[in-house]
């Protein structure tokens, strides 16, 4: 495991206080970044029609009345109209953030993440729990002098928040913007910070569990048998699996309510033509996704998340769905996690929409992939993520 010194430097320089926390300037973090960015550019490999990826396509006079994004122009469909790519560019009339309730996080990690760990390892007694909670706390210690350091000035604070509310590109606008921010909104980046910083001791926390616990061959990590049985790295992804899973289902058990209640899903695209024979229960699916739009509206609502979208594209013929969200305020978080190859992603919405599929429409689906996009450009000197985007390929397909 890196030392703390080490990984958390990522978080010190941050670059927007919106949550992103991404770094431009340390060698670590421009290897995030670098990481990011092919990330990115894996599109291209998993055939989701967005094949002309670049700059040099985007058309930033256009915007897709349906999604509220810049278009790309990506040529034409059969029938005449433009194959634009809505969920990749960036809102045409930005979104602000709503202030951070405080309350919210406390449910999203205190309640929700936290029992998931403790029935993900087995924690059913008051010592078990005590302990667990101890070890985030420590983690939480060790890594906030850091955070700390990394809290931007207010006037550097409001001036990068600016980006976000006005895309504004010049630079006296963006001084005169910062000079009017009240302290409220200073205050609102600190808790941005505090909630990224709370998101990631967690991870590491529960980080540490899972590799300690697998490396003492607990059987409290009870995961899906296999034979011949799994090697210490495998069952520790398959635990990480299951405490994301076992996450999102607290979270839309708390945002959305019970599995068994109905839910109405809307994509922006048209519907797949009818005539398709589906390998799954169509209605099981807008079933949980819309479940899905109900929780990601209440963590909108509490300043966590921009805006969003989920959606199912007509030219991948319902065997694909997309969620597009904006302003994700821990994706600081998720991005150092990925760059320590936790088994743990950090986010509630990957988590959700994992359990969503898994045990709310029981379909399976061939991968997963989440991607860390900046919706403004492509270039990498340029590139700072600002959108989660989360793909789920060959929806009926066993993995």
């Amino acid at each position: 495991m890196l030392s703390s010194t080490v990984v958390v430097e990522p978080a010190v320089a941050a670059d927007d206080v919106q949550g992103m926390s991404v770094v431009t300037q340390s060698s670590l973090g421009e290897s995030v970044r670098s990481s990011v960015v092919q990330s990115a550019k894996l599109i291209d490999t998993v055939d989701l029609k967005w094949e002309r990826f670049s700059d040099s396509l985007r058309d930033k006079k256009k915007c897709d009345p349906l999604t509220n994004r810049r278009l790309f122009d990506n040529g034409i469909r059969s029938d005449g109209t433009p194959r634009g790519n809505p969920v990749l560019g960036a809102l045409c009339d930005p979104v602000p953030l709503k202030a951070v309730d405080e309350t919210l996080v406390e449910r999203v990690l205190g309640g929700a993440f936290a029992d998931a760990a403790y029935e993900t390892f087995g924690a059913a007694g008051p010592d078990e729990k005590t302990s667990l909670q101890q070890l985030v706390e420590k983690t939480r210690v060790r890594l906030e002098p850091a955070f700390e350091r990394g809290l931007l000035s207010p006037a550097k604070a409001a001036l990068l928040s600016d980006d976000v509310l006005s895309n504004a590109v010049d630079a006296r606008t963006k001084a005169e913007a910062a000079a009017k921010r009240s302290p409220e909104t200073t205050d609102d980046a600190r808790k941005r910070q505090k909630y990224n910083l709370e998101v990631y001791a967690s991870v590491r926390a529960y980080a540490e569990t899972v590799a300690t616990t697998t490396a003492q061959g607990s059987s409290s990590l009870s995961v899906e048998p296999a034979t011949p049985p799994p090697s210490k790295a495998k069952l520790a992804r398959q635990t990480g699996k299951k405490l994301d899973r076992l996450w999102g289902r607290n979270l839309l058990d708390q945002l959305a309510g019970p599995a068994t209640a109905k839910y109405e899903f809307r994509s922006p695209f048209p519907k797949p033509d009818s005539n398709i024979p589906f390998p799954y229960d169509a209605n099981a699916l807008t079933n949980a996704l819309g479940a899905i739009e109900v929780a990601l509206q209440k963590l909108q609502d509490g300043g966590l998340i921009g805006h969003w979208e989920i959606s199912i594209p007509e030219d991948d013929y319902g065997e694909v769905v997309t969620i597009a969200v904006d302003d994700d305020v821990c994706l600081g978080a998720q991005i150092l996690a990925r760059e320590e190859n936790s088994v743990l992603g950090g986010s509630p919405v990957v988590a959700m929409v994992r359990s969503a599929l898994a045990d709310r429409a029981k379909i399976p689906y061939a991968a997963l992939d989440v991607f860390f996009i900046d919706p403004t450009t492509t270039k990498d000197e340029l590139y700072n993520p600002t959108q989660l985007l989360v793909s789920v390929r060959n929806l009926g397909e066993e993995p």
